[in-house]
């Protein structure tokens, strides 16, 4: 007796057989977000003409990380104009920057999820939060996810994100979600987000660096020990996701002629580590 396969009421990835994913691993013209929304929607458009479903840019990608070094023995003078810039380059949603990405979404026919320092957009709070901003293929911002704990001197720069969008966003391919960095070693945050269902988990990180190695807190992967790599195969083993890892590479040639820190500045090296290493992990 022949018996009829059925169709399973619950369809991965939309219900197609595949869907392409794009993982952005290019430099953003540094602290400057009207040039990196350009680069970025550029790279966007690059990445739909070679039929991306799904485009990912790492963590704060717009418009950068801030890599330098505040402290006692430090010179004041540089890193007060560095947050200047750090703050003058966030991006605010709902704004006509958001609104062009939004745009280059629609017309990649793509889903776009970026890293970016996001400014809070409630009137006289400047707070500014490591984001990860979403927008669907039809150019409607789906949501954003902001970072729940800043890590060591992260806390110095971005505010404190809460569980209210530890969210799920339901697509056409399959369920996003995603964390940010550190996001994803917090094992009862990884849980609340597996318990929505995932068919893709977006891990964004700053570069693939080793800690604790000395001498100082971060330094480059040499050994390829970048807990990044082993949490992002944890969680697609975990939640059954397939995990779009996206590291950063910074070009130094992208840091402004004006900007107070330049290549070589003893206080300003924590870029050597945004070298890449971007994966996507099958479940």
């Amino acid at each position: 007796m022949f018996i009829a396969r059925q169709k399973s009421p619950k369809q991965i990835l939309g219900g197609r057989e595949s869907v392409k994913v794009a993982v952005v691993q290019i430099s953003q013209p540094y602290l400057n977000r009207e040039k990196s929304i350009d680069r970025a929607c550029q790279a966007i458009q690059e990445a739909s003409a070679n039929g991306a479903d799904l485009i990912v840019f790492p963590e704060n990608w717009l418009a950068g990380y801030p890599y330098w070094t505040e402290g006692w023995n430090t010179e004041q003078r540089k890193w007060i104009e560095g947050r200047v810039w750090f703050h003058d380059a966030a991006i605010m949603v709902p704004s006509e920057d958001a609104e062009r990405l939004g745009q280059a979404a629609r017309q990649a026919n793509a889903y776009v999820v970026i890293g970016a320092n996001e400014m809070d957009e409630r009137p006289e709070v400047d707070t500014i939060y490591s984001s990860l901003l979403f927008w669907g293929r039809d150019g409607s911002f789906l949501g954003r996810h902001r970072k729940l704990a800043p890590t060591h001197q992260e806390k110095t720069f971005w505010g404190v994100g809460d569980v209210s969008d530890l969210a799920v966003f339901d697509t056409d391919i399959g369920r996003i979600g995603g964390l940010i960095c550190g996001e994803n070693a917090m094992t009862l945050v990884k849980a609340a987000m597996i318990a929505q269902g995932q068919d893709f988990h977006i891990t964004v990180w700053h570069g693939s660096f080793a800690l604790h190695k000395g001498p100082t807190l971060v330094e480059d992967d040499t050994e390829g020990v970048f807990m990044g790599q082993s949490l992002s195969r944890a969680y697609a083993v975990e939640s059954g996701a397939f995990v779009v890892c996206a590291c950063s590479w910074f070009d130094p040639q992208d840091i402004p002629d004006d900007f107070p820190y330049q290549k070589g500045d003893p206080d300003f090296r924590n870029y050597n580590h945004s070298n890449g290493g971007s994966t996507i992990i099958n479940p």
